[in-house]
């Protein structure tokens, strides 16, 4: 019996002893093997370790630091290196590696990984990487790719960061990659994507940053919390460095959440940006543009051509704006800070933003308080995909007091305005070139102040000789209104399309007041 027992044990360790053996030599084998394809990578890919472990009993591999270089053969001139920490492979399908050319794993996992994406300075000779091979010219499908306490920068080819993502984490679920060998274009999908990250920055120009405190991406909802655009510079330093004028931008954001999003940004011929619906809260927006600075005579699109001439896919059906804030102030006068423009307690609701919309209209509704309790109700619609570039831009104005605005106008225009406007309607439809205006305006006590040069003390003369030709009251009953009708209003076409709107209102209140008042037939 002990002899029986003592043999079966002698047959079993030496068979345990010929599969840890056989393991061991498998591993070598493999070791090798994957070495020998690492080092046999496209041309575009450069590749350094200090170790390949391997256990070929469960397919794991644990690459030690790796350093990776990667251009990218869809857009040669970006350059990707990764570099530092860990990759960890489980579940690697040998058979499909060595004989199939199909990566197939279970889990692919990165740690503490320093990821950095360069755009390279484009060579005079015109030269790039050979892009023949594609990016590892084999069909790739990962269960999980997961990505743990990382650094990612993008930065410009003279060193400048444009995007600082800190101690990101990020999963991908059922991802696949297939190449084109006929094209060499790249492929890929994926079924769910989770993602977060801590003080992300990005470098939106020479003179503005967003901050973003916390990114949170799951099940196709992505949620920005305190979002910020900033001018790196001070009103004062804005101005001494700028050629042209510019306005400077101080934005803060509660939070945004965007539902049903989705994106693809690899595909550069068609990549997008994909939204069901999103919430804006509680922005707080101050846009300050100084006047004495040197006008810039570009030629500004309206926001139709704007959206179609995008560079990317992006569709939006419904944006809603929360609570808003926004004030705008601008300077004209050396001698003091500018009239400044408020709004209040702003609610937007835009459907359809975007320009993968072929007939849609894009509506934007807006709703707010302008300067001070007067409530402001604002529609404006344009199609994206009409090349004409018609729009239409409606409102309402209830119980205005106008002396409100000489903080716009005292410092910029030495014109104090008082009096009540009432109701104020108004209705513009225009193109990029020209518009025509159609205002209804009831209104008491109007009066003009021009002031002298010292802003300061009212000019008798010139203020007496403007309300000469400027209406009082537009009647004693309060449904009476005076009609304002401009049909040929020219855009300024290096001006927005806000200045073009404001143009349209003064020249329909002017014709409201000074005109006869009546609608025209």
């Amino acid at each position: 019996m002990t002899f029986t027992r003592n043999k079966w044990l002698l047959r079993f360790g030496i068979i345990l002893l010929v599969i840890v053996v056989l393991g061991i030599l498998l591993n070598i084998i493999l070791k090798q093997k994957i070495k020998s394809y690492l080092s046999n990578l496209p041309p575009n890919v450069q590749l350094e370790l200090d170790d390949i472990h391997v256990n070929s009993f469960f397919g794991h591999l644990d690459l030690e630091s790796p350093d990776i270089k990667v251009f990218n053969t869809h857009n040669p001139d970006l350059e990707f290196w990764m570099h530092g920490g860990k990759i960890e492979i489980y579940g690697l399908d040998y058979y499909n590696l060595f004989f199939n050319d199909k990566i197939t794993l279970d889990e692919l996992q990165f740690s503490e990984l320093e990821i950095n994406i360069t755009k390279r300075e484009v060579s005079s000779s015109g030269e790039k990487p050979d892009a023949n091979t594609g990016l590892l010219n084999k069909d790739i499908m990962i269960n999980k790719i997961i990505i743990r306490n990382s650094k990612a920068q993008i930065n410009e080819h003279h060193g400048d960061s444009i995007v600082n993502l800190n101690n990101f984490n990020l999963d991908l679920v059922g991802f696949e990659m297939t190449s084109d060998s006929k094209t060499g274009a790249t492929y890929y999908s994926y079924k769910a994507m989770t993602f977060d990250s801590k003080a992300f920055v990005f470098k939106t120009s020479a003179y503005e940053d967003i901050f973003i405190d916390q990114i949170e991406l799951k099940n196709n909802k992505l949620k920005l919390l305190e979002f910020e655009l900033k001018t790196r510079y001070t009103r004062e330093e804005l101005s001494r460095i700028l050629k042209t004028e510019r306005d400077h931008f101080d934005v803060e954001v509660d939070s945004i959440v965007l539902n049903g999003f989705s994106c693809d940004f690899w595909n550069l011929e068609n990549s997008y940006v994909a939204v069901d619906s999103a919430k804006i809260f509680s922005p707080t927006i101050n846009v300050f543009r100084d006047k004495l600075v040197n006008d810039n005579y570009a030629i500004r699109p309206l926001y139709g051509k704007m959206l179609r001439d995008l560079g990317i896919n992006l569709s939006i059906d419904q944006l809603n704006t929360i609570d808003g804030e926004l004030s705008y102030s601008e300077k004209v006068k050396a001698q003091n800070r500018g009239g400044r423009l408020d709004f209040h307690n702003i609610n937007t609701a835009v459907y359809n933003l975007g320009n993968t919309y072929e007939k849609d209209t894009t509506r934007i509704n807006i709703r707010a308080n302008f300067m001070g309790r007067s409530h402001l109700d604002v529609h404006w619609n344009f199609v994206v995909q009409n090349p004409a570039d018609d729009f239409s831009f409606s409102g309402e104005l209830d119980d205005f007091n106008v002396g409100r605005i000489s903080q716009f106008s005292k410092p910029n225009l030495n014109v104090e305005f008082r009096g009540e406007l009432k109701k104020t309607y108004f209705n513009i439809n225009g193109n990029p070139n020209v518009s025509n205006i159609d205002l209804q305006i009831n209104f008491e006590d109007f009066e003009v102040v021009v002031l002298k040069r010292n802003g300061k003390e009212k000019n008798k003369f010139l203020s007496s000789l403007v309300n000469m030709f400027v209406s009082n009251n537009s009647d004693k009953d309060p449904n009476q209104f005076y009609h304002g009708n401009i049909d040929k209003v020219e855009r300024d076409k290096t001006k927005s399309i806000f200045n073009f709107v404001w143009k349209n209102l003064q020249s329909g209140l002017l014709s409201a007041m000074t005109g006869s008042g009546k609608k025209k037939n």
